[in-house]
């Protein structure tokens, strides 16, 4: 049997989805009965959230999915943790700012 994208399998029930991680809804699932009953633990388990939008498209849809598989009321089982996105900056670029000391 295929497996579909959580994005394609909440649009089936009627929801809106984003797929930045691709993460399949049947895995959600699986991480929910296996004990992650709050984002944060699905997140680390699935990479739910850890896309380019940073769970800003899936974190309500996911909340949902926990709430409907664990019997908890949407507002119980949290918020995604919101970490700094993170660009490597080059050494002469940090070196250029202002305030910036030079040693010689």
């Amino acid at each position: 049997m295929q497996q579909i994208p959580v994005s394609f399998a909440v649009r089936i029930e009627g929801r809106n989805h984003g797929r930045c991680e691709e993460v399949i809804a049947g895995d959600i699932r699986d991480a929910i009965h296996s004990g992650a009953v709050d984002v944060n633990a699905l997140k680390a388990r699935t990479r739910t959230g850890m896309g380019l939008c940073q769970g800003r498209m899936c974190e309500r849809i996911v909340a949902e999915m926990i709430a409907r598989e664990t019997g908890k009321q949407v507002d119980t089982v949290g918020t995604f943790t919101a970490r700094p996105i993170i660009k490597p900056v080059r050494l002469d670029e940090i070196a250029k700012l202002p305030g910036a000391k030079h040693e010689t």
